[in-house]
């Protein structure tokens, strides 16, 4: 099933958004698509992650979505959420090296928290060592802020000590602020610190997928 996001870009001409289900315990994808996602974990966290640890990032999501190279129709990225009780939890998003910065983690963010917000939820939680993380939800924010889809948002962090048991990429993630980074300093990355935050919405209206 492709997706398409609520407004126009560049990135929207590059890729192919898809949606995949996963929401059976075990991935609920065929086996060629998770070798996949596991070839683009590899090459965006660190060689040494585990089919293990990728089943468990997207294992029982509401929403799994693979981004498509539309010239090669190769995957390139992906993300999920999983939606509990009280908020939509942004579980994971990678995406390879050749294709970072080119605004596909930003219409990852869209359209979870677009599809988050249509389900009801006005809290979204990710947890995460990298500040990049971070600022990406936190101008997803600000864009539907200033589009006047929500009325405004606040955030909270907590420091989870020893999360991920080491460091989950081959280096120390580093943000374009440096307010940012500070903040992430503070975490432990040899015994796999990590911050779990919290954004919560003010909404205007409602959200649906096009």
């Amino acid at each position: 099933m492709a997706l398409r996001a609520d407004y126009s870009t560049e990135t929207e001409k590059t890729y192919r958004i898809a949606k995949h289900k996963a929401n059976s315990g075990d991935p609920n994808i065929n086996k060629e698509l998770f070798e996949e996602i596991f070839r683009i974990s590899r090459a965006s966290f660190t060689p040494v992650i585990s089919k293990e640890e990728v089943t468990n990032l997207i294992k029982d999501s509401a929403l799994l979505i693979v981004a498509y190279d539309k010239d090669k129709m190769q995957p390139v990225g992906f993300a999920s959420s999983h939606y509990t009780d009280d908020f939509c939890y942004l579980s994971s998003a990678a995406i390879i090296k050749s294709e970072q910065g080119k605004g596909l983690y930003q219409m990852f963010n869209r359209l979870r928290i677009s599809d988050g917000l249509s389900k009801g939820f006005d809290t979204f939680t990710v947890t995460t060592q990298n500040p990049r993380v971070e600022n990406g939800i936190s101008c997803t924010f600000d864009a539907l802020l200033m589009e006047g889809r929500i009325s405004g948002y606040s955030m909270q962090r907590e420091v989870i000590r020893g999360c991920y048991g080491r460091l989950i990429t081959g280096y120390i993630p580093r943000s374009s602020k440096e307010r940012i980074n500070r903040l992430f300093s503070m975490l432990d990355y040899t015994r796999g610190d990590a911050f779990q935050i919290s954004f919560v919405a003010s909404r205007t209206r409602k959200f649906f997928w096009e």
